[in-house]
């Protein structure tokens, strides 16, 4: 990993169902919300295209349906679950408008 390019670790650890719930959608409803409040601006204020929040907003959806499957299995089965969150940051060449170029 090159010195623009760093690792860290968010979330390490096995966790109740409800724990894994709470921590999880958690940060995929603040991302949700981030997107929608990026449609918000970009049509507001720029009048721009917003399908990359728009389609992030149905991916992140999709993803907390299958991890609210796997909760409930989890949960239904007495099992704890393992969650390895690590955030990768690189510096990238600087975009017109990086407001809008967030994920």
């Amino acid at each position: 990993m090159n010195s623009e390019q760093q690792q860290f670790k968010i979330v390490d650890g096995a966790f109740t169902p409800s724990e894994t719930a709470e921590v999880l959608f958690t940060l995929i409803n603040d991302k949700i919300k981030f997107h929608n409040l990026q449609i918000t601006e970009i049509t507001e204020r720029f009048s721009g295209d917003t399908s990359h929040s728009e389609r992030r907003i149905k991916e992140l959806q999709a993803s907390k349906e299958k991890i609210k499957e796997l909760i409930i299995a989890a949960r239904d089965n007495g099992q704890t679950i393992k969650i390895n969150g690590t955030i990768e940051l690189s510096m990238n060449v600087a975009a017109e408008n990086p407001a809008l170029t967030l994920s």
